[in-house]
């Protein structure tokens, strides 16, 4: 599902975008020591999320189990991670959600929709609102565009401007920004005109607009843009590492992968770096492990040492989750 324009920004695991399905080979899955747990089979796959993946086989969407046999069968046009035991799934032209035995518990029957988080989610027919887990609406269908709920609070698009609702529906927070991010850590980050500053949950801008870009809190630092590089803020507002890349991702036990120029390394929080740049692209730390593209323009996995642990050899590779990472290989 595309990014919305006011929605939270999405924590790609990876520093490159490759959209499902566009990288050659089929999918599989490997363990750390780089043996292949479930063989390549899939003309789609995804990472394991809560034990599960996603996977497309004969035009149909399905999940595996950690060890590689479905849990449930593909028959779904589409279908996406679990979130608070129920998942999005799309039959014909219509979304609805799954239980982990596959069946739906909220039937097809809205044009789009997004994952549950605290208790509800938010779906779409002419106008977006949210349900419950039950699938009983809790805040009618009103709004141009809608995000998750986090920390209490949705943020919601209304007539060209974004605001935030809570569960009863209130907008707590007017819409008034050109677009906002979802609440982490207590801020979030709010488009003001042309600059981006944070907001606390009272609507108070707690940091000034003034950046060209800002990303969400995690782990008290938060990635923000200006004069085209990237730098990493503390929740006072202060620089904590001065902006001086062209792209960054969060942090991820303790590294964050930033790019300078064409290539890819690793810093600490202090800025430093711990792995020098030399990578045409990597995904996030996970389990110890970070996917890497190397100049041989294939994919394998580097410790915190910036050694590899398991050798270069997939057409694309994809952070460690619960054991296992997804890989592309061409047969």
């Amino acid at each position: 599902m595309p990014m919305r324009l006011a929605g939270s920004w999405v924590m790609g695991l990876l520093a490159v975008a490759l959209l499902i399905g566009c990288v050659s080979g089929k999918g599989a899955y490997i363990n750390k020591t780089g043996k292949m747990v479930v063989p390549p089979q899939f003309e789609k796959s995804r990472p394991f999320v809560a034990g599960l993946a996603t996977v497309y086989v004969g035009k149909r969407w399905g999940y595996i189990g950690l060890d590689g046999q479905f849990s449930i069968n593909p028959q779904f046009a589409e279908a996406y991670p679990f979130s608070e035991e129920l998942a999005r799934a799309k039959t014909g032209k219509l979304y609805g959600f799954i239980d982990r035995r596959g069946l739906y518990t909220i039937n097809p029957s809205f044009k789009d929709a997004r994952h549950f988080s605290e208790g509800a989610a938010a779906v779409k027919q002419k106008k977006w609102g949210y349900i419950d887990t039950s699938g009983n609406q809790i805040i009618p269908e009103q709004f141009d565009e809608a995000g998750p709920f986090s920390q209490g609070l949705a943020w919601v698009k209304v007539k060209g401007d974004v605001g935030y609702v809570d569960r009863s529906g209130s907008l707590k927070i007017p819409a008034q920004y050109k677009a906002a991010r979802s609440f982490t850590e207590g801020l979030a980050a709010v488009k003001v005109e042309k600059n981006w500053g944070y907001i606390t949950p009272d609507g108070q801008l707690i940091i000034q607009a003034q950046f060209q870009n800002a990303r969400p809190f995690h782990n008290g630092m938060a990635a923000v843009k200006v004069d085209k590089l990237w730098g990493f803020i503390n929740a006072g507002g202060q620089f904590v590492i001065n902006p001086q890349f062209d792209e960054v991702l969060p942090f991820s036990e303790n590294l964050a992968a930033v790019r300078l120029a064409n290539v890819w390394g690793f810093i600490d929080d202090a800025g430093k770096y711990i792995i020098n740049p030399r990578f045409k692209a990597v995904g996030s730390f996970s389990e110890g492990l970070a996917p890497v593209l190397d100049d041989s323009k294939k994919w394998g996995f580097i410790g915190k040492s910036g050694q590899f642990i398991i050798q270069p050899q997939y057409n694309f590779a994809s952070s460690f989750a619960s054991g296992l990472a997804e890989v592309k290989v061409k047969l």
